[in-house]
């Protein structure tokens, strides 16, 4: 999606992580509030995070992909209002 250049919301995370648990409830509900943005969620150890981001991520990190690039990253897990704060700010 990067090479599509493509805008979307990427989260970056794993499963095993209760922070990264928590943080799918605020996504969710981010997610039914917000249906006009595409997010997507990939393992942070991924290779895909490594060749394309070329970040070294905590776990959770959102990243917003503008034109196909990173335009903003945020790192840890975000209250709601916190994460709809960062997205209106960077979308």
């Amino acid at each position: 999606m990067i090479a599509n250049k493509k805008d979307f919301i990427l989260v970056a995370g794993t499963s095993s992580d209760s922070s990264m648990s928590s943080y799918q409830d605020v996504m969710t509900e981010f997610a039914t509030k917000n249906r006009k943005y595409k997010i997507y969620y990939v393992n942070k150890n991924s290779a895909y995070v490594k060749k394309t981001l070329k970040k070294a991520v905590a776990t959770p990190a959102t990243f917003i992909i503008k034109d196909g690039k990173v335009k903003a990253y945020r790192s840890g897990a975000l209250q709601y209002y916190y994460l709809k704060d960062f997205v209106q700010s960077n979308y």
